[in-house]
């Protein structure tokens, strides 16, 4: 089965608005992972179009943010309820405004539908999200997806797709890659390889760059991987934006015990001060 490319349409006849390129810029803190993906787009009809765009995130990521540029004007979103974002949606067509309407549509599968794009339109579409990634035998795996995977069962009845989210899928379609990814140390310390493209490693004070070495489309994911990591520790710490002066704080290590002495063990955390400690004792 192929796959579906990401991509903007017309709700009404299918049209494509072309896609120009695709830019991801990523941060890799310790297993934070914050990604940045800007999606160029140009109505290259003669019609004005109400668009429906639906994309994927990687597995258990969260969605931050969304914005959309029209010909370099910059907006913004609000959450809302459904019904309500429906409501509002429908009015701003009828006025002749640009209205962005987003929803998940689908596990770790989003759409959002875009009205009154004018022919020659050029829509930037920006996504903002942040994953953890899993330490698993001393390796972390970052993977972009470019593609909507089919899903076992009916998309429609059973995935709860809507008919306008989905489309047929085109082999033939190029759409340009472009992928810049910040590796901060500890972290960079590690030997960074890519088995799905060829990929450059540019070092600097703060860790390492990693950007594709050659052109690239939107065929496959791009997967990054990072060997040599098992005995390496992490810890960062992101200030509260809705409670003042709190902090939340991420840590990741390895303990290694004497495993020639077999006894129970406990681990306690004590906060004090703003300070978190953290004792390990072999009981008796």
């Amino acid at each position: 089965m192929s796959n579906e490319v990401m991509g903007l349409k017309s709700r009404d006849d299918d049209q494509a608005v072309a896609l120009q390129s695709v830019h991801a810029h990523g941060q890799l803190q310790g297993p934070m992972l914050r990604m940045k993906l800007r999606q160029v787009y140009r109505n290259t009809t003669e019609d004005n179009l109400e668009c429906v765009y639906t994309f994927p995130l990687a597995w258990s990521s969260v969605l931050l943010g969304m914005a959309v540029e029209l010909n370099g004007k910059r907006m913004t979103g609000t959450v809302v309820e459904k019904k309500e974002a429906e409501a509002t949606y429908e009015k701003a067509i009828q006025t002749g405004d640009l209205p962005v309407m987003l929803e998940r549509s689908g596990k770790d599968l989003y759409t959002a539908n875009l009205g009154n794009i004018l022919p020659g339109d050029e829509v930037v579409i920006e996504i903002d999200y942040a994953q953890i990634l899993r330490l698993e035998g001393g390796m972390l795996r970052l993977s972009l997806p470019t593609t909507i995977a089919p899903r076992y069962g009916d998309e429609h009845s059973q995935g709860g797709l809507a008919p306008h989210q989905t489309a047929a899928s085109s082999p033939l379609a190029e759409y340009r890659l472009y992928v810049s990814l910040d590796i901060a140390n500890p972290l960079a310390q590690g030997t960074i390889t890519s088995p799905s493209h060829g990929v450059q490693l540019v070092k600097h004070q703060n860790g390492v760059t990693a950007k594709l070495q050659n052109k690239a489309w939107l065929d496959r994911d791009f997967v990054l991987t990072i060997h040599g990591l098992k005995d390496m520790a992490f810890a960062m710490a992101s200030a509260d934006a809705t409670q003042p002066g709190q902090y939340t704080l991420l840590t990741s290590a390895v303990a290694h015990w004497d495993t020639t002495k077999s006894a129970p063990c406990e681990v306690a955390h004590e906060s004090a001060g703003g300070r978190l400690r953290l004792h390990a004792r072999r009981q008796q």
